[in-house]
């Protein structure tokens, strides 16, 4: 039932992306980064960081939405602060004790409210619509306000991909101290994966699109077959890692390939490898998209 509801969620968000005005970011379905809230504990507060190279787009963005799991009902985590702002950060790296929080001081609150799961899906439009330089990398933060004396729960969370190792959500929660959002939240809580929450920003829209819809196929212990979808005239270039494996920068080449899918051979049982692949366009590449698979034995 599980795979089947997330397989929905995919599609639908493929079905609406093909028709508006989006950048989608991510679509894995792993739920440790505890972004843009943590349902689970009464308060908490989360940075996350998406690269300009992710959005390859600029304008205004007008809403955006996050796709929770199944159980999700944010029946005592139902009002939000969202705030968002440029930020010069690759990712949240150690700084002494702590990690590099984005003051908040510097982000502008977007939106204030209460926040609802329509079919799994949580949609806000902004209140202040961003304007983003398309530049910068954006940063997202989201503030759980509601002052319930009970929490959600522990299976109630949002969806997020696998970054390769790079830390772009931090987030601190608990059940009894309201956070302040007005200054750097300590202490902070690095999530045991580095993972970031899934997104789509509503309003901007990619000029060379990224690849998506991935599906893994015949996993066996040593191949799989990998296919995706994205509009492209030029070509795919793809990479497959481990988990253990730095994801790849933009100056890093793939194997190009004609048709949107690949047959993978030599890899290892038992073993979590990253795939990347990116849409080639006529000036320009996209950003690497990941999807996280595991061989059989």
């Amino acid at each position: 039932m599980k795979k089947n509801y997330i397989l929905t969620l995919l599609l639908s968000l493929l079905f609406t992306v093909g028709f508006q005005a989006q950048v989608a970011i991510g679509e894995g379905t792993n739920t440790s980064h505890r972004a843009p809230v943590e349902p689970y504990y009464e308060y908490s507060y989360s940075q996350t960081i998406y690269t300009a190279a992710q959005i390859n787009a600029s304008g205004t963005i007008t809403g955006v939405q996050y796709f929770a799991t199944e159980s999700t009902d944010l029946e005592n985590t139902g009002t939000w602060d969202l705030y968002m702002g440029h930020t010069a950060l690759d990712e949240h790296t150690p700084d002494g004790t702590s990690y590099s929080w984005v003051d908040p001081s510097t982000l502008t609150l977007v939106y204030s409210g209460a926040v609802e799961v329509v079919d799994g899906v949580v949609s806000i439009t902004l209140d202040t619509p961003f304007e983003y330089n398309g530049t910068d990398n954006l940063l997202v933060a989201g503030h759980d306000t509601m002052d319930t004396n009970a929490y959600d729960g522990s299976t109630d969370d949002f969806y997020g991909t696998e970054t390769g190792g790079a830390i772009r959500s931090l987030a601190t929660y608990n059940d009894t101290v309201p956070i302040d959002g007005s200054g750097p939240p300590t202490p902070s809580t690095v999530p045991n994966n580095a993972v970031q929450v899934n997104i789509v920003l509503e309003g901007i829209t990619q000029s060379c699109s990224n690849p998506s819809g991935f599906s893994v196929d015949n996993i066996m212990g040593t191949t799989a077959d990998v296919s995706w979808t994205s509009a492209s005239d030029y070509g795919w270039e793809y990479i497959n890692l481990t988990s253990e494996d730095d994801a790849p920068g933009d100056s890093d080449s793939g194997t190009a390939v004609s048709d949107a899918s690949v047959s993978l051979s030599g890899l290892t049982p038992l073993t979590d490898y990253v795939f990347y692949a990116r849409t080639v366009c006529a000036s320009e590449n996209s950003a690497w998209t990941a999807f996280a698979f595991t061989t059989a034995c």
